[in-house]
């Protein structure tokens, strides 16, 4: 079965016309039969867990602040300045990207730890991971950010490659408690949520960001310690404009994706491997050129700003067209042949919209949610 045969077979066996079809699934040997979404028996866990002996590297509790606006860097619209990755950076970049802000108790016993960026159902099936090269104050090797302890745990060797790179996976089970298979859309949609976040934050700092929706999964996998099941990369942000960080240089520890073994979701993993390639593929776009003048006519990779900025928080909720958008089309764009863009309609979060941290955003008193 081709690329496209699987694309089309994902689609017609996750499709629905309403809510209410969610707990309707369809007969198929590939879609897991007789799973209930919604039990709170098998809530998942947060995050991922690690054995305690890893070696973990505590990240700083405050950073140097952006002298920008947030609508001018993710208009693209302020000039950049080389900015160099240490400490105080990467905790910036991870705690305003995957990290815990705040945690809510539910009324039946779940807690929902929230994170900077948006997710479908409140599940943030994402984890962050660190290739790092020559990164001033952390000596090279893999780290797992743990949003939890706002820490990187070193799980692999120092990898292969010249630019330290930030490697976003997806956990169908954790997105999958919720929408069943359906929740391998939500994977690359929170993906580019989150994506959103880090490439606007990494641009402020001067990192020169560089996204790529293609790569060598099975390398990729490896690096970080996925096992392609449970768990699969979705995509890599470079910081700096050499070869990527991520050939292996040894095994990684795997950890535990939750505290019991999650479902297999059969459409999942076939849809994933279908897409999965063996080379490095370009760059996307970095966003729209700099200049002081407002440009003539707008492109596909240009962000459009279509929200209000909340005086209190800083929080800008923008709808993004080509850079995000791209990072939550992925699986369509790398079955069926050129990358697709996601165009974002309306005003306000609710009318497709992506909400993001303030570019800047630092607190001397600020501790990470447990």
């Amino acid at each position: 079965m081709g690329r496209g045969d699987v694309a089309r077979l994902y689609h017609q066996l996750s499709a629905i016309k309403s809510v209410s079809e969610w707990r309707a699934p369809v007969a198929h040997p590939l879609v897991l039969k007789d799973f209930e979404t919604d039990v709170l028996e098998t809530f998942p866990a947060p995050c991922k867990t690690y054995p305690p002996r890893l070696p973990t590297v505590e990240l700083p509790r405050s950073w140097r602040s952006g002298v920008r606006s947030a609508t001018a860097v993710l208009a693209g619209r302020s000039m950049r300045r080389r900015g160099r990755l240490d400490l105080d950076q990467l905790a910036r970049l991870c705690h305003l990207s995957a990290g815990v802000l705040r945690t809510v108790e539910e009324s039946d016993g779940r807690y929902f730890r929230l994170r900077a960026s948006g997710s479908a159902g409140g599940r943030f099936p994402l984890e962050l991971y660190l290739a790092a090269r020559r990164v001033e104050g952390l000596a090279d090797g893999v780290y797992w950010f743990d949003p939890l302890g706002h820490a990187l745990a070193k799980v692999g060797p120092p990898p292969k490659g010249e630019a330290t790179t930030l490697v976003v996976t997806g956990i169908p089970g954790r997105t999958g408690w919720r929408y069943a298979e359906r929740g391998f859309r939500h994977l690359y949609w929170d993906a580019g949520a989150m994506l959103a976040n880090t490439i606007a934050l990494a641009d402020d700092a001067g990192l020169d960001p560089h996204l790529r929706t293609v790569f060598p999964d099975h390398a990729v996998s490896r690096l970080v310690g996925a096992d392609g099941v449970q768990e699969f990369p979705l995509a890599i942000l470079t910081l700096g404009d050499r070869e990527p960080a991520i050939g292996p240089g040894g095994e990684a520890a795997m950890g535990a994706v939750d505290r019991r073994a999650p479902p297999v979701f059969r459409l999942i993993t076939e849809a994933q491997r279908a897409g999965q390639v063996e080379r490095l593929g370009a760059p996307r776009p970095a966003g729209a050129p700099l200049s002081d003048e407002p440009p003539t006519s707008p492109t596909l990779d240009e962000v459009i700003l279509r929200a209000d900025i909340d005086a209190n928080h800083g929080s800008v909720a923008v709808g993004r067209q080509g850079r995000a958008g791209m990072v939550a089309c992925r699986f369509a764009a790398r079955l069926s042949g050129p990358p697709l863009s996601c165009r974002s309609r309306g005003r306000g979060p609710r009318a497709g919209a992506v909400s993001l941290a303030p570019a800047g955003c630092a607190d001397p008193s600020w501790r990470p949610a447990r």
